[in-house]
């Protein structure tokens, strides 16, 4: 079977979006489905799909695929916005349309709608046609993310992982490690960034004065988080690959549709929410940091059980589902 993938990516969209259709074609690629990609020209997304092997065309989001003789079983729409007209037209080139956290009203017009971060109650409502996999157990993160939960590291390992993201333009990772370096008992750990990060050389220097790794593009995330009792993320899919993991995420909003994530993380006691991109200073995470090992070994254990790191299982059998 043949599939499209229809995503956004770029220097404000970041790269969340990317990565997760890419677990997830991988995934779909070793059950035997033929894929190909659409997204914005944004060279480090064109990239990394490159270097795992997949076809990609430029297409702006909402835009009709370029793709004009080519007939698809299904559509994955992984957009935060789409309109009514647009799923339609996708429905002219693809048996199936699948969504993910579409929060437009061209969701009412799809046949599969996954959003891993709102629940049935919190939703706006839909058609009845259209078939629903809400909360966080549809969340599409790495296999590996499933293993059982490993204890944190030593502390020569360092404590704290930082993790914004693959574009992060606000540079965040920078003023986090800088905020460590001032205000942490025991400051080190690591820092990751992906291939959209455009301080490197800067945020290597900084790092090389410190007791901070420095890592870019790395494949073994769940394997790296489980080594920090702590992760200082934004409030997108790390956030979640944290809890997996056994790392307390530390949250910064930088966006606004991650606030009531974040603000659920805080509520369950799964992660603290430190606030927006303009909030965090030195004396606000010396504060987070005040939280005592057993409190933070709580949060873990719940983490964990609420993000038992198995979404990817239930979204590919229920997109099997939906083609057979």
């Amino acid at each position: 079977m043949k599939l499209a993938i229809c995503l956004d990516a770029g220097d404000i969209r970041g790269m969340g979006h990317c990565y997760r259709q890419l677990r997830l074609a991988r995934c779909l690629q070793s059950k035997g489905y033929s894929i190909d990609f659409f997204l914005p020209d944004y060279a480090p997304a064109i990239e990394l799909l490159h270097e795992a092997g997949f076809v990609s065309r430029p297409c702006e989001p909402n835009d009709i695929l370029p793709t004009a003789n080519t007939r698809y079983d299904a559509a994955i729409v992984d957009l935060l916005d789409t309109k009514p007209e647009y799923i339609r037209q996708l429905k002219q080139r693809a048996r199936k349309i699948v969504v993910f956290e579409d929060l437009g009203d061209g969701r009412n017009h799809a046949d599969l709608l996954i959003d891993a971060n709102l629940s049935e109650q919190s939703s706006a409502p839909v058609p009845s046609s259209v078939q629903t996999l809400f909360g966080l157990k549809h969340l599409v993160l790495a296999p590996e993310f499933a293993s059982p939960l490993a204890p944190p590291a030593s502390d020569n390992e360092g404590k704290y992982l930082i993790a914004i993201g693959g574009v992060d333009h606000q540079n965040l990772t920078q003023t986090f490690v800088e905020i460590l370096q001032t205000v942490a008992s025991k400051p080190g750990g690591t820092v990751i960034v992906g291939p959209g990060y455009a301080h490197l050389e800067k945020l290597s220097r900084i790092c090389s004065k410190g007791k901070y790794r420095l890592l870019n593009k790395v494949s073994n995330m769940a394997d790296i988080m489980r080594q920090h009792a702590i992760t200082f993320c934004a409030g997108g899919i790390t956030m979640h690959e944290a809890m997996a993991a056994g790392s307390v995420p530390f949250v910064t909003s930088v966006a606004p549709h991650q606030i009531l994530k974040a603000q659920h993380a805080e509520t369950t006691q799964t992660g603290i929410f430190l606030g927006t991109v303009e909030q965090i200073n030195a004396p606000l995470v010396a504060s987070a940091l005040q939280n005592n090992q057993e409190r933070i070994e709580a949060m873990r254990e719940r983490g964990r059980r609420m993000v038992d790191g198995r979404g990817m299982e239930r979204v590919v059998s229920a997109i099997q589902k939906l083609l057979s």
